[in-house]
């Protein structure tokens, strides 16, 4: 099947890139800056930053529900969510950067961790309401999702390239304790006006709360109930859960590779300029391995190469750097065969639940795409601060051989296995293949059209019954 949007369409939906560009300071470094520039000790800031964490976690549980429930202006109900916020995720990329130190610890860990909660919580919103009206727009289409998805993994690829200067920015630049938040500044500003333009494409067909026909009625127990009674994103969850651990357990730590084991923060720039560059060719090629050997084969691919790389990475990495940039070179490769589709995969678990049960949940079952993000930035996060903590670190200490070999298997060896373990739960739980995937989202879009008819309406004006425009 060949996808039936415009290519205007493609790149104005893939904009969203521009959102991992505004809140990357924000999102990789607030521990960096947390302990570098606030002088926050990480045994103390893993307490706070948890507890924000937290409600940030049991916010995002509510995020599909939330769409469904509450009308937000006058456009559809994911577009008014979108409007609302990348003004709310401007304002808190900003403040989380700003530099309280001479202010009493108390102040710093507040103005942070509120903050920090804040910013995720309208994240959780905004991701939603996008995948959502990536949908909306697509229509049943397959061809038209992957073209969108792969599209804005391709962009993601330069975001990345650019985003890779940022330890070098903050390095170098005259401003003292104010370089994150002037790097955060210039990175927010296209934030916004993609995020407008994003919406704008779902005018006319986007539903607003309370419209349609009766399949889009689900009771307040069936957006609780969804996790448990979907045995596909059930499948995808978990195995998301125990991933991000791993990814977060690895990122907490890993910043204090370059500047307690190398002794150079900048050359950090080095490692993820070499990451961006091979995700640039990676992305040109690789989503195309992954459309052909399928959703699942392709993340399964990815977790393996993941937990293999990690656990190699504990011992190149005490060799020298130079080793921990050729496996993250290769290991980029393996990235961007499932990047574009794992957001699909929890689509596909939505249209599976909407063809077995007649119940839409499909909003919801892609709001369940961000708790296990926030799973592993609390688990993961706390767990990679503890591990550091235990290690014997503070900052400004000196490490020795030991050290440097404690912290190695602790930022490397544990994610990699975790990893592992990821990617054996997901081959053995998720059962759903492509050919099944595309049936269910026609037969459910069809579905959708005879319920509005038989509700005496019609579809929404522009609305893509086939994802033709």
């Amino acid at each position: 099947m060949q996808a039936t949007l415009s290519k205007k369409t493609i790149w104005a939906m893939s904009s969203y890139s521009f959102l991992v560009l505004g809140i990357m300071v924000g999102f990789i470094y607030t521990n960096t800056f947390a302990t570098e520039v606030l002088q926050i000790p990480a045994q103390v800031l893993a307490g706070p930053m948890l507890i924000a964490k937290v409600i940030d976690f049991i916010f995002s549980l509510l995020c599909g529900s939330l769409i469904e429930k509450v009308q937000i202006g006058k456009k559809g109900k994911n577009q008014g969510w979108i409007n609302f916020g990348r003004i709310v995720v401007t304002l808190t990329v900003l403040t989380s950067m700003i530099p309280t130190t001479a202010a009493p610890m108390i102040v710093r860990l507040l103005v942070l961790a509120v903050s920090y909660c804040v910013l995720n919580s309208t994240m959780n919103m905004v991701q939603t309401a996008y995948y959502n009206l990536v949908a909306i727009v697509s229509g049943p289409n397959p061809a038209n999702r992957n073209s969108i998805m792969v599209n804005q993994t391709r962009l993601n690829t330069i975001i990345n390239f650019v985003t890779a200067f940022i330890p070098t920015l903050v390095t170098i630049m005259p401003l003292g304790i104010w370089n994150y938040f002037i790097v955060s500044l210039i990175f927010v500003i296209p934030m916004p006006i993609a995020l407008g333009v994003i919406q704008k494409q779902a005018d006319g067909m986007d539903l607003r709360v309370g419209e349609g026909g009766v399949v889009y009625q689900i009771s307040v127990k069936d957006m609780f109930g969804t996790l448990l009674k979907n045995p596909m994103v059930l499948s995808i969850f978990v195995t998301q859960v125990i991933a991000y651990i791993s990814q977060y357990i690895a990122q907490t730590q890993g910043a204090y590779y370059w500047i307690y084991v190398v002794g150079n923060f900048s050359l950090m720039t080095i490692s993820s300029l070499v990451g961006s560059i091979c995700g640039i060719v990676a992305g040109l090629f690789m989503p195309k391995v992954g459309a052909k050997i399928g959703k699942k084969n392709a993340y399964f691919l990815t977790l393996c190469a993941a937990g293999i790389f990690g656990i190699l990475n504990s011992f190149l990495a005490q060799k020298g750097w130079q080793f921990l940039i050729v496996t993250t070179a290769i290991s980029t490769f393996f990235m961007y065969i499932s990047s574009p589709y794992i957001m699909l995969m929890y689509l596909d678990a939505g249209e599976w639940y909407l063809n077995k049960t007649g119940k839409d949940t499909r909003g919801i079952c892609v709001g369940l795409m961000s708790p296990p993000l926030k799973i592993g930035m609390a688990v993961g996060g706390t767990i990679g601060l503890a591990m550091l903590a235990a290690t014997g670190f503070y900052p400004g200490f000196t490490p020795d051989p030991t050290w440097v070999g404690n912290f190695c298997r602790s930022t490397y060896m544990v994610p990699g296995i975790i990893n592992l373990c990821a990617a054996v739960f997901l081959m053995i739980t998720y059962r759903m293949n492509e050919q099944d995937a595309q049936r269910m989202a026609q037969e459910n879009a069809e579905k959708i059209q005879a319920s509005i008819a038989a509700a005496g309406g019609a579809p929404a004006e522009g609305a893509p019954s086939d994802g033709q425009e």
